[in-house]
């Protein structure tokens, strides 16, 4: 009876103890998969900062130069001009779009004006 105890005790005891390593072993891949989602996540979190970084960047280059430009007297001139001022004893001058639209638009008038001067005279209608 004793060695079928013992017997009994070492199957239990093989049981318990295959039981519990499987609890282990499905814990730790159920862990693993966890981190791995979290590490693809970080990863994909990283990617898209070192995206916003080499747009800031170029953007700050954008700043840079334009900080550069401003430096210039050429572009203070350039501003100022834009917003209509001029320096002494210069004229501004605007330049108009040519008259041939409007010489166009005219005769398009006329030809409907005598047209309807035609068919006013051929109905005799008068106004």
């Amino acid at each position: 009876m004793i060695k079928r105890k013992k017997k009994r005790q070492n199957v239990i005891f093989s049981i318990l103890t295959l039981t519990f390593s499987s609890i282990l072993i499905v814990f730790f891949a159920i862990s693993n998969l966890k981190l791995s989602k979290k590490k693809e996540g970080l990863k994909e979190e990283i990617s898209q900062y070192q995206k916003e970084v080499e747009y800031l960047e170029r953007e700050n280059q954008s700043l840079k130069a334009g900080i550069s430009k401003s430096k210039e007297e050429d572009y203070w001139e350039e501003v100022a001009r834009e917003q209509g001022y001029q320096r002494p004893g210069e004229k501004q001058v605007v330049i108009l779009p040519p008259e041939e639209v409007k010489i166009e638009e005219e005769k398009t008038k006329n030809i409907f004006e005598n047209l309807l001067d035609w068919i006013k005279n051929e109905f005799k209608i008068n106004e």
